[in-house]
């Protein structure tokens, strides 16, 4: 229910122009295009047999005009923040529907209630449903109930009941900043429908990173560990998912990379005095051998901690690297040098879940565990130590 103003109805149909010629075969998924309005569509597969425009897939595409083409698609797009009517159907005051709600709104429309007046709030969700009894008693405890009543647009990762270890809830109660901390990081500033999501690392409202990957059948990964229960549940404010488990807010990279299991790792750290790199250090990746590897490197490098120091930088990269972002070619390097990162195709090694791995420089280095996203970057675990030109 959009207000009658002729600039409402110019922006939406500005949001469905978009300059140039662009027929169906142009399109690929993830693909993104600017309107005349200034945001923007994105192509996405919502299943094996339709192709969408943000929420509507196409009906009929390459209507063919002598000065562009036109689709055909399911229903009409609403660009993010365009004001809707409100109880008092009055313009001084008006909600903003994030435009990934839009859809819900529309179907909402035919009913007798007055846009999302008629479904609950977030809090009110959590409330009424006896398996997130235990959320919502934290949500009270931590105080957080005006932003799951009052805030737009909003995502709720939301573990159930049996997911709530009690030691853990009393320990998180008698903590009230750890408590918000971790509600905090099941939240996003925007809504997020499954059906949309890609592999990202994206930021909580916490601060605090989280990694996504939409694994080959289809299902939908938290940090590696933790998967959506049951998607899409819709709300006035926004949308909620349940969890199969809680999301741990990320420690530090040296942290990180201890309770990964690389001991070794961690102490020459220490031993080179890198430790408060990897503590405080931002937006950073490395590539952590494990400790079988470094028990294969020769153990005099042991002895010079500079040459030590100069490895580990070997195996530290000055951005954020995820699995995704891999690509053939040379890795620029914090010591200053590049290692050399290649495919290599073998049925029996998968750990980035296909049929091929990385390599990492002739060193024969490949990468065995991936993605493990901390507070102040991404950690991968290594299968031998790199060892520097500089060095050899």
């Amino acid at each position: 229910k959009i207000e009658r103003e002729p600039a409402n109805i110019r922006h939406i149909l500005q949001y469905h122009i978009v300059v140039n010629e662009h027929r169906s075969s142009d399109f690929r998924n993830g693909t993104i295009y600017n309107t005349l309005l200034n945001e923007q569509l994105i192509i996405s597969p919502h299943d094996d047999s339709y192709q969408y425009v943000n929420d509507a897939f196409f009906v009929e595409p390459n209507f063919f005009a002598s000065n562009g083409v036109i689709h055909a698609i399911e229903h009409l797009l609403i660009p993010p923040l365009l004001p809707l009517r409100t109880p008092s159907d009055t313009l001084d005051k008006f909600e903003l529907l994030p435009s990934s709600l839009a859809q819900e709104s529309r179907r909402l429309e035919s009913s007798n209630d007055n846009d999302n007046d008629s479904l609950p709030t977030i809090l009110e969700v959590i409330q009424q449903r006896d398996d997130l009894s235990t959320l919502a008693d934290l949500i009270t405890t931590a105080s957080l109930e005006k932003l799951f009543e009052e805030a737009s647009g909003v995502t709720l990762l939301a573990p159930t009941n049996d997911r709530w270890n009690p030691h853990v809830v009393n320990s998180l109660k008698a903590d009230p900043a750890a408590l918000t901390e971790v509600l905090l990081y099941h939240v996003f500033d925007a809504v997020l429908l499954s059906h949309k999501l890609q592999d990202a690392l994206l930021t909580s409202v916490s601060g605090q990173p989280i990694f996504i990957d939409v694994r080959r059948n289809g299902q939908l990964q938290w940090n590696q560990v933790t998967h959506i229960a049951s998607p899409d549940i819709m709300a006035k404010n926004g949308v909620i998912h349940t969890l199969d488990s809680i999301l741990v807010p990320p420690s530090n990279l040296l942290v990180t990379a201890q309770a990964a299991g690389l001991s070794v790792f961690a102490r020459a750290v220490e031993l080179t005095g890198l430790a408060d790199d990897l503590t405080d250090g931002t937006s950073i990746t490395i590539f952590a051998p494990t400790d079988q590897a470094f028990l294969e490197m020769d153990q005099n490098l042991w002895n010079d901690k500079n040459s030590l120091r100069q490895i580990l930088l070997y195996h530290m990269v000055d951005s954020l690297l995820m699995f995704d972002d891999f690509d053939e070619g040379l890795v620029p390097t914090l010591n200053g040098e590049a290692f050399d990162l290649k495919y290599e195709w073998e049925e029996d090694v998968d750990p980035g879940d296909g049929l091929y791995y990385f390599q990492v420089s002739t060193d024969g280095a490949i990468l065995i565990d991936l993605d493990k996203v901390a507070s102040n970057g991404i950690l991968h675990q290594l299968s031998k130590v790199m060892i520097p030109s500089t060095l050899l």
